[in-house]
């Protein structure tokens, strides 16, 4: 299978306010950290704000539940 070409995207959606912030703090800080980590083409993950301070951040959980290509 050959290697994609072009631009890359970027497209993340989150539910309400809180949600979408997750979404960043777990590109940021999960999947930019760590890129050879993230293979796929695309993720589904759900986020648990473990600490409930409605704010996403190192102590709350991300589980990937979907992936693919």
């Amino acid at each position: 299978r050959s290697q994609p070409t072009g631009p890359l995207s970027l497209v993340g959606y989150g539910i309400f306010v809180e949600g979408t912030r997750a979404v960043g703090w777990f590109f940021a800080n999960r999947v930019a950290a760590n890129p050879a980590t993230y293979t796929d083409a695309w993720y589904v993950v759900r986020w648990n704000d473990v600490d409930h301070d409605g704010l996403p951040g190192a102590a709350d959980s991300y589980t990937v539940v979907g992936s693919g290509r």
